[in-house]
């Protein structure tokens, strides 16, 4: 091929190049047209906007969709505690931009928080938006009390949470049984209020070890027909339980 020629074609896939880059990222023609929020409700969607419109801007109706920074506008709304992962999209038909937002799902409500600091089963805490219609929807979630939120402390609410919901009602002769609220002192020392087929009954866990010898003994002294009525159990020391 002649070296003009070659010269030619290289200028000509250049200027196609730039009139590319130029239509897509600088021209009016492919713009954003409008933006949709997915997977959130009225209130949650303000506190994006608002998180979206902090300067400097990431996305805003009127840009080219080429210069719209997914990476840039996900980890922009990541840093909304309650978002557990954001997806941006890009549709050049339309010329919108589609999120779409998964939230974190609450396993427990933090005390002295208004109700409104929960927990999730990643043990991440986050705040809901106060108009979030999901707070009333929660009222029935198990109270976290933390006396230190260390990773200690969450680990041993994560394990001992775990271990309680594997327990089935059947195993202790009852038809309900749900954890009403947890206290952590520290990685050393746990309390849980359950109500069983609607008796309060208050356990000390004490720490995590031995853990599943607890939960073992637990079942047991609840098939006992003479603790059907108990209000109090002490499982400090699994081997020499306390009953009232």
């Amino acid at each position: 091929m002649p070296k003009i020629k070659r010269r030619f074609i290289s200028i000509f896939v250049l200027l196609v190049i730039a009139a590319a880059a130029f239509l897509f990222g600088w021209s009016s023609i492919f713009t954003v047209k409008s933006i949709a929020i997915i997977g959130v409700d009225q209130s949650e969607e303000r506190v994006i906007n608002n998180r979206i419109n902090i300067k400097p801007e990431v996305i805003k109706i009127g840009i080219p969709l080429a210069r719209v920074e997914k990476r840039v506008v996900a980890s922009r709304l990541l840093e909304i505690p309650w978002i557990k992962s954001a997806s941006v999209k890009r549709n050049w038909i339309s010329q919108s931009i589609q999120i779409t937002i998964s939230k974190r799902v609450p396993i427990a409500v933090i005390t002295n928080s208004n109700g409104r600091t929960f927990i999730d089963e990643e043990m991440q805490l986050f705040i809901l938006p106060a108009s979030n219609q999901l707070i009333s929807d929660l009222s029935k979630l198990p109270k976290l009390t933390l006396m230190d939120s260390s990773q200690k402390s969450l680990l041993a609410f994560d394990q001992l949470r775990q271990k309680i919901g594997e327990i089935n009602s059947i195993d202790i002769n009852a038809k309900s049984i749900q954890v009403q609220s947890f206290v952590v002192n520290s990685a050393a020392w746990s309390i849980t209020e359950l109500v069983i087929d609607g008796r309060n009954l208050k356990v000390t866990w004490g720490d995590n070890q031995d853990l599943s010898l607890k939960i073992k003994v637990f079942r047991e002294l609840l098939q006992l027909p003479e603790n059907a009525k108990i209000v109090r159990m002490d499982l400090t020391s699994p081997l020499s339980p306390i009953v009232k």
